[in-house]
């Protein structure tokens, strides 16, 4: 039974280095070297090549040897296979240039800016550097053009913006000075409303946040009433006068016979909040 074993063994060990034998043929077909590592992994595990080894230079291969150096040959042949796959690579790359350039400037042409980047991505492993300003060509063009459309969107928004919307035209300049430094119009226009916007923030500062409420004017009011307590604030609007504001406050309140009425007080205020003139009163 022992000796059946063995022999089963020695059976699967001798077609298990046929196979490896085998397979180191058709690696050296596509690369030669590599191939060769994988012979001389089988070499090291064939009794007749040891033997031969001995006989010529009284050399003893431990098996322990054995496995450190098939390690090392199958490292050596994984990295000659790929050094080959790499080398192969780029014969073909060479080959194909011509038509990959060819069709890299008919995307660049046609404006398909993205498909011809991520063409150029394939290759970018090869350092070519005709690839390289191609792929610098593109960015760039993908860039302008991508500008292009932004600051056109941006200007047909400001078409249907109001000129009074301060805070929005700020924005939308503030896009378009980056977009296009060189550009004084934008600049301008940056400029005036981020100074309007600045004013507007100033002026909306001095008004109630809850109920848009002149804050000093409201409180004046109260103070005069015959029954402060009894305020409700109904409306306040404002034009701005340059210099000044004219606020008009519009609320309700009960008279010295007990009766809610409405009211209305018009002033002029400092651009600071101050109330400087009751100009009208109405009840």
């Amino acid at each position: 039974m022992a000796r059946f074993l063995d022999k089963l063994l020695n059976t699967l060990k001798l077609i298990l280095i046929g196979f490896w034998i085998f397979v180191s043929a058709v690696f050296s077909i596509v690369a030669p070297f590599a191939g060769i590592c994988l012979f001389g992994i089988a070499a090291l595990h064939l009794k007749f090549t040891r033997e031969l080894v001995f006989s010529k230079t009284k050399i003893k291969l431990p098996r322990n040897q054995r496995i450190i150096l098939s390690g090392i040959l199958l490292f050596a042949f994984l990295f000659l296979l790929v050094k080959q796959i790499d080398h192969d690579e780029l014969k073909k790359f060479h080959k194909k240039k011509p038509q990959i350039i060819a069709q890299i400037t008919k995307n660049l042409e046609s404006k398909n800016y993205k498909i011809a980047i991520e063409s150029i991505s394939k290759y970018e492993k090869f350092n070519d550097n005709e690839l390289a300003q191609l792929l610098t060509k593109a960015k760039f063009l993908k860039f302008q053009s991508e500008s292009e459309n932004k600051v056109a969107a941006i200007l047909e928004k400001l078409k249907t913006l109001p000129s009074l919307d301060y805070e929005k035209n700020q924005k939308l300049y503030k896009k378009l000075v980056l977009l296009r430094p060189q550009n004084s119009e934008y600049k301008t226009k940056l400029s005036y409303y981020t100074k309007l916007e600045k004013r507007r923030q100033i002026i909306e500062a001095k008004f109630s946040p809850w109920d848009g409420s002149h804050i000093k004017l409201e409180y004046l009011i109260k103070k005069t009433m015959n029954d402060p307590d009894s305020y409700k604030h109904a409306e306040t609007i404002y034009w701005d006068n340059g210099s000044y504001l004219l606020v008009k406050t519009t609320f309700r309140g009960r008279n010295v016979f007990g009766g809610m009425v409405i009211n209305s007080v018009t002033a002029k205020c400092s651009l600071d909040g101050d109330v400087v003139e009751i100009i009208k009163q109405d009840q």
